[in-house]
């Protein structure tokens, strides 16, 4: 089993990154929120798989 990880949420990340401010400056709180859900989904995700592969290299 590799610890290498491997980011594949790149693209997207970069999409709803840049959706954001323009849902923003449009003022859709509604569409600003799930992007920001979003992200911090991805986020989150990604530190819990880092975590673990560095919980097995202890």
């Amino acid at each position: 089993m590799s610890t290498e990880t491997v980011d594949r949420s790149g693209p997207l990340r970069e999409r709803l990154r840049t959706a954001l401010p323009a849902a923003t400056k449009a003022r859709d709180r509604h569409a600003a929120a799930a992007l920001r859900s979003a992200l911090a989904a991805i986020d989150n995700a990604e530190a819990a798989a880092l975590g673990e592969a560095l919980t097995a290299l202890l």
